[in-house]
Parts: structure tokens; sequence; C-alpha cells
């Protein structure tokens, strides 16, 4: 799917797999069973499918669960779109599986059967809920979506065991049919992990150090490369502007930038293939087709969805070329975002993007999207998450330059105006933690802005989870100035982020990374003394090791610390 050497973004810590594989069927407690289904949740393009896949190969050579299962099959949702009406001894059969005489006999021993489904964000048609429509009888002939339902509700083989690789979006539609599922999430890359990625991609020892040190200075695109195919993405930008002999923080003045000098190196390609005026329209036809899927939970397009955005055949064409869409396979035309990182930085594109035809020439957000955008933690939803982190990203006029100077589309920025509407509105509401709000004003890396839109926020609540957390928060809270009562969560989680081998920050050879996460509770801790307003610190659930517990206290300690109230 990528150009050039396609085995450098394959890194992986092999003994991470090895060490979870072996635990997915065992009871979860020690008077449990065995679980039957088990469900590996993941954002796209975290591993799921190679994961199955490596699941199948460890199990054919009486590597995987080999003593309970003795047949294992693998099936993607694009398979049951494709053949229209069968029954599910057929699709066994369609696995070069002869005589019949031996699919009967797998059939007839289901407590031995292993089955992998995956590719469910590829499903065109709504699954069965209701048992009316449920069917036992694995010999009869049954259209996709109700043999699929049947067999995830255990209607159909309910001794068979389940393992089912799904996105967040897509567990929503089936969960309510799937019985005591056990959960497992795939996490991607950790910080550790990422940094190695880089260090290993780069063979100059000078440029790792380079994109390597830009890396840890940047908590939300290290953030980012959790996901290894979106690392690879990163390393090929950073490459790109090192060689043109450039300082990485002034070219790539945020996390989004980066991205965007990605799709911007794709663009002289697609100028040579498209008419500029075409291209104009064009662009704005895939930022809308991106946009309608992001709302939509839609994340595969037929030449429908292209036509109603009016996106022709050549520009469909071109995007395959420089891999920015993606034809799946065997399902005729039908097409996804090559990365889903590029449908969310082209949903962004469509609201900052100037349309002069247009009798309103940008497309507005509402005040409910808005505030979506910013209220939506990670944790909840994947989907407008990191859109709204390029949204912002992209209101940065540094980055918003980049935009104009690649693309060569006038932008209109009126949605930046929007969100301070809705910001200002935020701090009426109680209870509400500021992670995703803070995570989306850094992105746009102006203090201007963000000492504007928090005026009169007097209360913040706010839980450190990850690195992430602590550069945002540090960024923020200097900008806050009227900030009254404070409201802090040291998660213990953070430090295990971190230092995974130890929760101790003396641990192992990390000073300067240790240096970068101090510096940034420095200024967390520095709103003590500056923010003369402040009149109540509540550190609740908190876990501080020694360097953090050091820095606080000294920072309590200062003349210039009138805070009246600790609790």
């Amino acid at each position: 799917m990528w150009p050039g050497n396609q085995a450098d973004f394959l890194y992986s810590r092999v003994e991470d797999h090895e060490a979870m594989l072996p635990c997915l069927f065992l009871p979860r407690g020690p008077q449990g069973r065995q679980p039957k289904t088990v469900v590996i949740h993941g954002i796209p393009g975290i591993g799921k499918t190679t994961l199955a896949r490596k699941m199948m190969v460890q199990w054919a050579r009486n590597e995987f669960y080999a003593h309970k299962f003795k047949f294992a099959f693998y099936f993607h949702c694009r398979e049951l779109h494709r053949l229209g009406e069968f029954s599910f001894s057929e699709l066994i059969e369609r696995q070069r599986l002869r005589p019949r005489a031996l699919v009967s006999k797998i059939l007839s021993r289901p407590d031995q059967l292993l089955l992998l489904l995956d590719g469910f964000e590829e499903l065109t048609f709504p699954l069965i809920t209701g048992p009316a429509g449920l069917m036992e009888d694995w010999n009869q002939k049954l259209p996709g979506p109700v043999l699929l339902s049947s067999l995830l509700s255990k209607r159909m083989l309910p001794e068979a065991t389940l393992l089912i690789m799904v996105r967040s979006t897509s567990w929503r539609g089936i969960k309510l049919l799937v019985k005591y599922p056990f959960h497992v999430t795939l996490t991607g890359f950790n910080r550790i992990e990422a940094l190695n990625y880089l260090r290993l991609y780069f063979t100059s020892k000078t440029i790792s150090d380079q994109a390597v040190d830009f890396a840890k200075k940047n908590s939300t695109l290290l953030s980012m490369c959790r996901v290894p195919v979106v690392c690879w993405v990163v390393c090929c930008c950073l490459r790109t502007q090192i060689q043109k002999m450039v300082d990485l923080t002034k070219a790539c003045p945020n996390a989004t930038s980066v991205f965007v000098l990605y799709l911007a190196n794709l663009l002289p390609t697609i100028f040579k293939k498209l008419p500029y005026g075409d291209y104009q329209q064009q662009l704005e036809g895939m930022c809308c087709l991106a946009a309608q899927g992001m709302w939509n939970l839609k994340s595969v397009f037929d030449k429908r969805d292209f036509q109603c955005v009016m996106v022709d055949e050549t520009t469909i064409d071109t995007f395959l070329y420089v891999n920015i869409l993606r034809k799946l396979e065997g399902q005729g035309d039908r097409y996804v975002f090559a990365l889903f990182t590029f449908q969310e930085i082209f949903c962004a594109l469509f609201y900052i993007l100037y349309f002069p035809e247009r009798m309103k020439c940008y497309y507005p957000l509402s005040f409910m999207t808005i505030w979506n955008l910013i209220t939506f933690s990670r944790e909840r939803t994947m989907y407008g998450y990191q859109m709204g982190l390029f949204l912002f990203g992209l209101f940065n006029e540094e980055c918003a330059g980049i935009v104009m100077r690649s693309f060569q589309y006038s932008l209109c920025l009126r949605n930046k105006l929007n969100a301070i509407s809705v910001i200002t509105r935020l701090k009426d509401y109680e209870g509400y933690e500021y992670s995703q709000l803070f995570h989306c004003l850094c992105e746009t890396r102006e203090e201007a802005y963000v000492k504007y839109v928090l005026l009169g926020y007097q209360k913040v609540s706010l839980k450190i989870k990850n690195q992430e957390d602590l550069q945002t928060s540090a960024f923020c809270l200097k900008l806050c100035r009227d900030l009254k009562k404070m409201e802090l969560i040291f998660s213990r989680n953070f430090y295990n982020e971190l230092w995974p081998s130890s929760a101790d920050p003396s641990y192992g050879a990390q000073g300067k990374e240790n240096e970068i996460l101090l510096t940034w509770w420095q200024d967390i801790c520095s709103v003590f003394e500056t923010t003369g307003g402040l009149e109540v610190l509540v550190v609740i659930d908190s876990t501080m090791v020694a360097p953090f517990m050091q820095i606080f206290t000294r920072a309590l300690r200062q003349p210039r610390c009138k805070l009246p109230r600790l609790q």
C-alpha cells in the first residue's frame, strides 16, 4: 500500500504479542470458565487484522491453542458482502476444504472450532438484532446479514469460540448481539516503542536524534504515533523536512502540520493529473466526502458517494495513485481512505477552506458540533477526537499558511471565531473535565487566542493520565488568568506509560526525557504563584514520585504563592 520499502514500518515488539496471545482464552479468575467470545478492540491501523493473521499462522504451526481448537477459520466481512445468499457450510467449503464430509465433521464438533471475524467497518448492511430473524441451521442458505448475526449471537453454532476484531464505532452495531464477551484492547506502540521506531527508521544517528528530540517535545504527535503506520507517515514527513535543512520546530509548528506537509508532498502529482479549476472543485468534493463519513460513522465509500459530492473518476484514480485512497479488494467500486488519519485531516480541511462560489463562502460548524469536538474524550470515541485536534491545529496561522501555499487554496477561519462562543460557554458547566479542551487549545499553539477564550475560567478540573495531558495542561494553565479553583488528579498510569519498566523516573538512562516532563510539571506548578487569584487547590487520588513531589512542594513554599487553601 505504501511506496518504497514497506517493511520499514512493520517494526513491533514481538514479545508483547507472545505474552498476550497465550492468555486470550484463559479463565478470568480461579473458578472462571474459558471465554467463548473474545472481542479485540482497536483504533484504525493499530494492527487488529495483522494480529488475526498472526494467530492463524501460529494455529497452523500448532503454536496457538492447538490442544483446544482443531479447526480455525478467518472471515472478513467483505466476503459476506460479496457472496449474496449462502450457508455457513458453503462458506467453510470456500476455504478449499474437500470433500464435503470433512465440512460436516468440522461442524459436528463446534466446541473445537475457532472463528476469527474481522472487517466490520466494511459492512454495508445492518445486522439482525431481533431473535425472530436469527437461524440455527448451518446448512441453510441465508443472506449475509442473517448469517453473520446468527453467528455473533451464538444462535448458530453456540459452542464455537469467536474472536472478533472491531473498532469502537463498529462495536456499537454488534454489541447487542454478542453475549458474555471478554474484552481486550490493542494499544499499539507505547511512548518508548514509538521513540525506538523513530530511532530505527533513520540510519543516520544525527538525523535520528533530531527526529526523536522533536517528537519528545510534541506529546500530541508522539501520542498519534502509537499507530504503527501513522508513525511511518510521521517519519516520512520528518525525513523530507530534514533533507531540506530546515528547523523542524519552525517547519512543523504543531502535530497537524506534520500530516499537512506529508499530503503536500503528494500534491505535485495531483496537480499534474487534474486541471487547476477542476482540482479546486474536486478537493472540495473529497473534503465533503470525508466530513460526511465522519459524522455518519462511515469509512467505506462507493461510486454513488463520490457522485453525490461530484468527485469524478479521474480524481478517484489520482487519489488512488498517490495512496490517499485505497480500493477494497474483491468488492467492486468500494473505497476507503488509505489511512483513517487522512479522512480526519480532509474532514478538518473542509471547515477552513474558502469556497467563493457558495452563498456562504465556508461550511460553518454548529454550536453542538464544536461542543462535542472539545468535550468528547479519547476514551469515549475516536471519531471526532483526532479530527477536533486537526481542526484546531489548522486554526494555527503558520499551519494555515502551509495549507494555503501547498494546496493553492484560500482559507476562511470563521469557524475559529465560532469556537470562541462555544468555549466561553463551557466554563459555566459544573463537573466537566478539561483535558480534551486543553488538547485542542494547545494544538493551536497561539497564546493570544487561548488566553482570550479562557477569560472568565475560574474553575478547572484536570486528570493527568499521560504526557499529552501534562504538556497541554502546562500550556493552557499559564494562560488561564482568572483561575480561582483548580482540581488535579495525577494518575499512577501516567508513570506506567512513561516508564513501563519501573514507576520510578530515575530508572534507566532517560535523563533528558525526564527533564522535558519535569519542565512541563514545573510550568503547571508555577500557576500556584503566578495566578494571584487562585484560592483553592484540590489534589485527589494522586500519586507523585519524588521529582514531581519536590517540584510541587517547592512551588507551594514560594513567597509569591498566596494559596490559602489546599485539600
